[in-house]
């Protein structure tokens, strides 16, 4: 029987096969080359030629990561969303890189021709080398307010994620209407 998994952010032990932390949902095993360990951007990091400046991590899962970020627009900054996208890949497949940049080059060219006022704007994607290792990023439009997730869950001084309560149907009926008119 195969070792569990320990998680490097959380902890937690996983299934021996587990790709995504059940805990934080980190990528466990990279289908990358096993050289590659994937690092968070830090507060202050410039990207894109300096163009975007990082402010904070605002979530993380299995297949990237999302940051607040800055943008100098002539004396003043505007706050956008940095989400990277982590790419996979099977290490047997000689192609499995490029295949991987186009699948990231197609997903973004698909998301900058959405519009919709549910759907945050795509301002700008591109691929930078940081550490050796080329990293996806989509700039996309920062939307102020509540975040799903936060409303309900929560996490205990253990690091644990909690699952809240139901909701009220009075309230989650409105966002199901919501998410039905952006996905006609």
């Amino acid at each position: 029987m195969s070792q569990p998994i320990t998680c490097p952010i959380c902890g937690a032990s996983n299934r021996a096969t587990a790709k995504i932390c059940k805990q934080c949902g980190n990528a466990l095993v990279s289908t990358r080359s096993a050289a590659v360990s994937w690092r968070a951007l830090v507060a202050g990091q410039p990207l894109h030629s300096g163009e975007y400046r990082v402010v904070q991590p605002l979530g993380k899962g299995g297949m990237g990561a999302v940051y607040l970020v800055a943008k100098k627009i002539a004396h003043a900054e505007q706050r956008l969303v940095l989400k990277e996208m982590i790419d996979y890949w099977d290490p047997n497949d000689p192609q499995g890189p490029a295949k991987a940049r186009q699948r990231f080059e197609d997903e973004a060219a698909t998301l900058t021709q959405l519009s919709h006022p549910g759907i945050p704007k795509i301002f700008n994607y591109f691929t930078e080398s940081i550490a050796g290792e080329n990293r996806n990023f989509i700039v996309m439009e920062y939307v102020e307010g509540e975040n799903l997730e936060k409303r309900v869950t929560h996490v205990d001084d253990a690091r644990r994620m909690i699952r809240g309560g139901p909701s009220p149907a009075s309230e989650v009926l409105p966002w199901g209407i919501q998410l039905c008119r952006v996905l006609e």
